[in-house]
Formats: C-alpha cells, sequence, structure tokens
C-alpha cells in the first residue's frame, strides 16, 4: 500500500495496530471495457426526443456558428452511443459510441439521420418476442456530429426495393404495439419499500369508479386478435375484483386473490378498435381494496396504411421475398424507405414504385429476427430538439494521471470548484474539478446517467490514480430524475437510488464483492450561482473549510 495512505490510516484510526491485520486481499482486477476515447475536438450535440429521420440544414449549422463553406462534407460523421442506461453491474461493459451511416446532400445543404426514442421496443429472439423499455433518468437521446475530421464519414448504403419478382409474398398487415405508461407517482412512498427510479401511473379503488384510459390505433383489422397487457401493483387489501372494458364494452373480469404485483393478459377479436381514439377502462369492484396500474400495451393487427405521412412497420419472420403495398401515400411528396432494425447500420430501400395513392417495394426477410421499417414522406422529417457547440478539450479517459482528491460540479459552480481544487493542491493533495456535464458526454455519450459518475471514478483509479481516495459532489440533488413529480428543485449532481435508499457513497463502490466505497465521497447541496457568491452559503461553505482545515485547533 502506498506510505502516504499508510500514514493516512495510522493518523485516524485510533486501533490502527489490531485493525491492520482484518486486510484482506483486493480482488483482481477486472476492468471495464471502457469503449472508444472520446477524441478532442469540437462537435455538435444533437437531441432529440422521437424516432425519425431527423434532418440538420446549412441553416441549422449558421445558427450555432458553423460555415458549411468552411466544412470538408466528406468528413463530417456522426456518432451515436445506443440511447441505452448504462449498467449498474461495474463488471458489465457499457454500451460503445459508434458512428452511424447519414446522408449527406451538398447540392440541397442538409444531413440526414435515423434517431431513436430514448425508450422503445426490444426482441428478445429466444422468445420470439418484443419487450418494451424506457429511460429512467431522462427523456432525450443524444447524437454526435463531427465536422473537423480527416477520415472519410459512413455514409449510408442503399438497397433496391423494386418490385421485380412475381408471386412475391404478399403480407396483409403488420403487428402494431403500443405501450402506454405515465410516470406520475413514486414507489417510494410506499412503506415497504420502493424507488425513485420506480414510478407507476395510477391509484385504482372502487370510491374511484372506472378510470378511463386513452390510446390511439391505425387502420387495425377488427378480424384478427388484439391482445392486451396491464400491470399491476398491489397497495392494499388481499383480494381484488378488476373490470376491464375496451371501448364501453366489457372484456374481462379479473379476479386477483393475495396477490403482489401481476400481468393481466386479454386476448380478444379487435373488433372493438376502431381508427383513431380508444380508451381502455379499468374499474375495481371490491370495497377498501386499493391497486395501482403501471401500465398497458395493446398489440394488434394493423393494415399497412401512411397516417400523417408516416408508417413504422415490422415485418414478419420468414425467409421469402415480401412485396408491401402501403396506402395513403400523397402524390404531391417525396417518399423515402428505411430498413430500421439496427439503429447503427440503417439502409435507405431505392426503388419504391408510388401509384395511385399506393407505395409498392419488395425485400428480402430474416427467420432469426423481424425487419423493422419506418416509411415517411420528405414533408415529415423532424428536426432535433437542441443543437448545441461541444468543444471537448479534455479527454477524461486520457489526460488525468496522479490525482488524490477529486471535485466533481455542475458547471454552474465550476469556478469555486477550480478555486478549492487549487487550493487543495496547493496543501499537499493534488485535485481537480470536472464538470458533470463533461463526464456525461464522455462516460454516457451525453446522456444523464448517474452510473455514467461511478464509470469515471473507477475509470480514473484503474488508469493512473491509485491513490484517488477523496470525491466532492459540488451541487445538489434529487431522486426524482426526470421531474416526474411537477416538483423536483433540480439535478445539479444527481444521487443515486436503490430500493428507498439515496446514496452518493454507491459511486465509489468498484467491487461486486462489498459494498464498501473505495474513497470518501462528501457533497455541497448547492443549487443556484447565487449561492454560489453569498459569503453565508457555498462560498462560506468554501472559504471554512480552508479556514478548519489550516486552523489549530486545541481540544
Amino acid at each position: 500500500m502506498n506510505e502516504e495512505i499508510e500514514e493516512f490510516y495510522r493518523q485516524v484510526l485510533v486501533n490502527y495496530q489490531s485493525a491492520r491485520r482484518w486486510r484482506r486481499a483486493s480482488v483482481q482486477k477486472r476492468l471495464l471495457t471502457a469503449g472508444v476515447s472520446f477524441p478532442p475536438g469540437e462537435y455538435l450535440k444533437i437531441n432529440v426526443k422521437t424516432d425519425g429521420i431527423y434532418c440538420l440544414r446549412w441553416s441549422d449549422l449558421k445558427k450555432v456558428g458553423i460555415d458549411p463553406g468552411q466544412i470538408d462534407p466528406n468528413t463530417i460523421r456522426m456518432y451515436y452511443g445506443g440511447g441505452r442506461e448504462l449498467p449498474r453491474d461495474p463488471f458489465v461493459p457499457p454500451p460503445q459510441w459508434r458512428q452511424i451511416p447519414i446522408v449527406v446532400d451538398t447540392a440541397s445543404g442538409y444531413i440526414l439521420f435515423y434517431g431513436n426514442s430514448i425508450s422503445g421496443w426490444d426482441y428478445d429472439k429466444q422468445n420470439r418476442d418484443f419487450t418494451h423499455f424506457i429511460n429512467h433518468y431522462t427523456r432525450q437521446n443524444c447524437y454526435w456530429l463531427s465536422l473537423r475530421g480527416t477520415e472519410p464519414g459512413k455514409r449510408m448504403t442503399c438497397r433496391d426495393g423494386t418490385p421485380w419478382r412475381k408471386g412475391a409474398f404478399f403480407p396483409q398487415g403488420f403487428r402494431a404495439r403500443i405501450h402506454q405508461e405515465t410516470e406520475r407517482y413514486s414507489t417510494c412512498a410506499d412503506p415497504t419499500g420502493g424507488s425513485g427510479i420506480e414510478w407507476y401511473w395510477d391509484k385504482l379503488s372502487k370510491a374511484s369508479g372506472e378510470k378511463k384510459y386513452p390510446f390511439l390505433t391505425f387502420h387495425p383489422n377488427t378480424t384478427d386478435t388484439c391482445l392486451i397487457k396491464i400491470r399491476l401493483l398491489h397497495e392494499s387489501g388481499r383480494d381484488h375484483l378488476l373490470q376491464i372494458s375496451l371501448n364501453g364494452e366489457i372484456i374481462n373480469s379479473a379476479r386477483l386473490i393475495d396477490f403482489n404485483d401481476t400481468t393481466i393478459v386479454i386476448v380478444k377479436t379487435a373488433n372493438l378498435l376502431k381508427t383513431g381514439s380508444n380508451y381502455l377502462g379499468i374499474k375495481e369492484l371490491i370495497e377498501n381494496s386499493k391497486v395501482r396500474l403501471d401500465w398497458f400495451e395493446v398489440e394488434y393487427t394493423e393494415r399497412f396504411a401512411v397516417e400523417q405521412g408516416e408508417l413504422f412497420f415490422t415485418a414478419p419472420l420468414c425467409s421469402q421475398v415480401a412485396e408491401f403495398r402501403i396506402s395513403g401515400i400523397n402524390s404531391q411528396d417525396t417518399v423515402w424507405i428505411f430498413e430500421v432494425s439496427d439503429p447503427f447500420e440503417v439502409t435507405q430501400i431505392t426503388g419504391g414504385v408510388c401509384a395511385d395513392g399506393r407505395l409498392t417495394f419488395q425485400d428480402s426477410l430474416r427467420s432469426d429476427a423481424p425487419r423493422q421499417y419506418y416509411v415517411v414522406s420528405e414533408s415529415r422529417w423532424k428536426a432535433p430538439e437542441s443543437i448545441t457547440v461541444y468543444d471537448n478539450a479534455l479527454d477524461l479517459r486520457e489526460e488525468i494521471n496522479g490525482l488524490d482528491h477529486v471535485i466533481i460540479t455542475h458547471p454552474q459552480f465550476l469556478e469555486p470548484a477550480q478555486r478549492l481544487a487549487k487550493w487543495r493542491t496547493q496543501q499537499g493533495l493534488n485535485s481537480m474539478a470536472v464538470s458533470v456535464d463533461d463526464i456525461y458526454n464522455q462516460f454516457s455519450w451525453g446522456l444523464f446517467d448517474p452510473t455514467a459518475i461511478r464509470n469515471f471514478l473507477r475509470h480514473l483509479v484503474e488508469n493512473g490514480n491509485p491513490n484517488l481516495r477523496y470525491v466532492l459532489l459540488f451541487g445538489d440533488g434529487c431522486y426524482d430524475y426526470k421531474n416526474n413529480s411537477g416538483i423536483s428543485p433540480g439535478n445539479w449532481i444527481p444521487p443515486y437510488e436503490q430500493g428507498a435508499i439515496t446514496t452518493d457513497d454507491w459511486f465509489a463502490c468498484f467491487d461486486h464483492d462489498s459494498s464498501l466505497p473505495s474513497m470518501a465521497v462528501g457533497r455541497f447541496p448547492a443549487q443556484t450561482v447565487i449561492l454560489v457568491a453569498d459569503d453565508d452559503h457555498v462560498r462560506g461553505r468554501y472559504d471554512g473549510i480552508i479556514d478548519y482545515t489550516a486552523d489549530t485547533w486545541d481540544y
């Protein structure tokens, strides 16, 4: 062990001699797959919320101070980190930051890319089914555009979809899936435990009567089956009798006896569904029994028809060539077809034929995983939620060495955090202040994710900073990451949530075999710039640390 650390233990432990015998050998290092480095340079950080084709026009670049005329279009690159939460398990490799294909049209002055929502559907090859996922920390996905590279960028390839094979397989529709979920109430209020990342939608009781939950469907095949799943969480009472209705017609009565949490599954003919607005009704029939709605899903067969200029659909599993005939096409608008099964390898389908308001194209399907397609009119291209310039002057994976103390700060408080780090260094602890935004950008690829802080600290310890033993989180945090409650004060530096526990120590826990942090973690719960400028608040705490440490205390 480092002699300086050994001396630290001698000073703070009253039973140092006996405690030496309690040591155990450290676990052999099992490195995270750190992923590629985030090379220094200028990037555009692009945030999106929904699935679709996004268009960055030259005028958008000019608004953020980028002159398209000074850029070599061949070297424009776009990167994406996958849009998922980081694994909480420290030994599961995090998602990789990879280049994705784009369309660059210099004549028309735009860049096209396919963007994903932060929530969606995963296909399970083993069960041959789709499951829904959400992100517990943020509602926005993130993409990165590099404009100053030297190597050619990845471009979207094209696959010919011209209808040429006679007798091709002709699907009449596809299985559409709807997931409805509103994160309104935190399970932290549950006396049996819960978490700030776990939320539910509504409370049901006999007194509340029937609750109605709207959802939209388009062009349902009313002769095919409809699958409805309802996720319920137990609150009170041993037994429940729930009456389920669809558009006013009772479709199920579910008796739940002494249950915990459960998912009701209902299979019915889709004759009650209609194009446009529908509603699911749920009513508790037993007095003094309470249940909570988490989410519901509806799966049905939808006919091939564009709605408001776009259509997402999933092809059936098979090894045949299929011909898709899609109605509702506006003949006055240019229509684009994309295969979007893999967000890192989106492909454009060319050669589709538009005639009499219908688009026809063919493609070879797969038997191991279904192909997913997106048909969109040019007028329905989307614009990003935001575009900001990010100048990555410091590569956090490569350029930090020899730290004893690190301050992770919200950008609002970077200046006082840097002053404190400078003072700590002058006192013999090599210290550095790092913006938490840089950590998100380089360790969770731009997504707000508390686990990025843990991964950053572990990376420091395992790469050039073995003596790092103090961490200061400079900024307040709240369990309500996405402000689901509507009253969250904000998250300058977020805490970690596990069960009903909010903790900062977890950020320094790097080993499965021990829940003890590998370093001391503290926090300044600052919220505003005003506090930093106020001698009675944050600056007072900063000065107080210096005064306390510098003074000689008599006991």
